[in-house]
């Protein structure tokens, strides 16, 4: 997740401890919180924000034939973002 900082410009807020999370994301619990940012000229706490819904959930789609006969075939994409792609990563 890359924010905006007055001083500083942009940074890259990421949690080095989740091994589950792509690099440059955050987990839902971590996002919308405050963080620690340590400078040299000492440390502040700055505002996390929170993704856009539309980053976290399933997404689930398919290229289908019917036959005359009834018959249905296809395949079928899942695909999962933010904290259900977590989940599926860790289980």
């Amino acid at each position: 997740m890359i924010i905006s900082h007055p001083k500083l410009g942009r940074l890259l807020i990421f949690d080095p401890t989740d091994e589950f999370t792509p690099f440059g994301h955050l987990r839902g619990e971590l996002q919308e919180s405050y963080a620690l940012l340590v400078t040299p000229e000492g440390g502040e706490l700055i505002k996390i924000p929170q993704l856009p819904a539309a980053m976290n959930g399933v997404v689930r789609t398919a290229k289908l034939a019917l036959t005359s006969t009834g018959t249905l075939s296809g395949e079928f994409v899942e695909q999962r973002n933010g904290d259900y792609g977590t989940q599926q990563r860790a289980g």
